[in-house]
């Protein structure tokens, strides 16, 4: 067992950024209950072999010297350790009920939050990483002790998955957020990126939710510590239309509130994709980069880093309008709304390291429909989609599957080429 504490934790060496991961569970209260009691016989090693040693000592002394008068404290004593290891086990099977029940930790740049795993994990409180006290090294585990300021837990247990590099990413997170201490310095000012393994994810959900991907844009030059690739999906016979989708903006965590985070279970990630017609440019080599075929994809990177840029956070059935740098802009403002192939559908999936993106179209408004409705007043998904498609939205929700994607491509499209032929 080795232990790192806030004095010794940078004698490790850390090579490059650490990235982002998160708890498993045993698959037996066995098998918890032997690494936590594991831990806890360790970390309370005096005192456990002092009571086993008293437990085995006591009435073996009472028997020799014949002091039959106090077998009955003897045997008080040894039901009250008996007791309490009683009552330790207990509050593990407690503990080890809830985690089953779909609770895990995940750690990041902002600390160590606990989530929920429901129909979308969920970020329930994050303790920073000062808060960290200690961290022990096991053969097969790795236990961190929390502040008794903390909100989470005491002692959160790491088990599974490739124990090396999860020591080497939380002795990173917990070196940096030493250094950012001293030096005055913010995690948040840290740049939000995905893991190889996460972008291979990220990548893999697009392929199977939208289509294959055909290129990916690099981007060149990236800002706010957000770098901003595009996906881009050429048109089929099953999807006559590009669909361009961001990647790289589903690793920032937005701002957000405790009711949207946890009562309406609104994800903290987000990536962007915007749906264009087939006959528009939008490959590199066939000259996208001309302002009458940027001007959509430009707008589409405009919105997807606006959340880090204003601490803000974009959901689904919202307007968002930014100024117009530029006279020939055609739309400085767009609708928010799930992608098709139907926006009936939440479309959102989670990473192996416990985030869960949600993947939001952009429709571009013009400001006439962008100031349509009172921004005072709360109006739901039908009455907002109905006006900017041109169609009853509500009324799509009885039809077939197939009849319903084929209107709303329609009418999404055509809204689209309405906004492109605007002079």
């Amino acid at each position: 067992m080795k232990k790192y504490t806030k004095e010794n934790v940078f004698n490790v060496k850390t090579e490059g950024t650490p990235e982002d991961f998160r708890t498993y569970l045993q698959e037996t209260f066995g098998e918890y209950l032997k690494s936590s009691y594991r831990h806890y016989f360790e970390t309370y090693k005096i005192r456990n072999i002092l009571e086993i040693i008293a437990v085995i000592a006591l009435p073996v002394l009472v028997f020799y010297f014949g002091q039959t008068r106090h077998w009955l404290k003897i045997a008080i004593f040894i039901l009250m350790v008996i007791g309490m290891k009683t009552y330790l086990i207990k509050n593990f099977y407690k503990l080890y009920k809830t985690l089953k029940g779909g609770v895990y930790y995940r750690f990041d740049k902002h600390g160590i939050s606990m989530m929920v795993d429901s129909d979308c994990q969920v970020r329930y409180d994050t303790d920073s990483w000062d808060l960290v006290e200690s961290v022990y090294e096991y053969d097969d585990s790795i236990v961190v002790n929390l502040s008794d300021k903390a909100e989470l837990a005491e002692e959160i247990h790491i088990i599974g998955g490739d124990k090396e590099k999860n020591l080497k990413n939380l002795l990173g997170f917990w070196q940096m957020s030493l250094n950012f201490t001293l030096n005055g310095k913010n995690p948040d000012d840290m740049p939000d990126y995905y893991s190889a393994e996460e972008m291979e994810e990220v990548q893999n959900f697009i392929e199977e939710q939208f289509g294959e991907i055909d290129c990916i844009a690099h981007e060149k030059e990236s800002a706010l510590g957000l770098h901003v690739d595009l996906a881009i999906i050429k048109p089929t016979e099953e999807r006559p239309y590009y669909t361009v989708c961001t990647l790289g903006v589903g690793a920032y965590r937005m701002t957000m509130n405790d009711e949207d985070r946890v009562e309406n279970h609104t994800p903290e990630y987000n990536e962007f994709l915007i749906h264009l017609p087939a006959d528009w440019v939008v490959m590199p080599e066939e000259g996208y980069e001309k302002e009458e075929n940027w001007w959509p994809i430009r707008l589409l990177k405009t919105v997807a880093v606006e959340p880090k840029d204003s601490h803000e956070c974009f959901k689904f059935n919202e307007i968002v309008s930014y100024k117009r740098s530029d006279e020939s802009q055609k739309s400085t403002s767009v609708y928010i709304d799930f992608p098709l192939p139907d926006p009936n559908y939440i479309t959102r999936f989670s990473t192996s390291t416990g985030r869960t993106i949600q993947f939001l179209q952009l429709i571009p408004l013009t400001e006439e429909e962008a100031n349509h409705f009172d921004v005072d007043r709360i109006v739901d998904y039908y009455e907002k989609s109905s006006y900017y498609y041109d169609m009853d939205t509500e009324s799509t929700q009885e039809m077939d599957e197939e009849d319903r994607i084929d209107l709303y491509t329609e009418h999404i499209l055509n809204h689209f080429k309405k906004i492109a032929n605007n002079s």
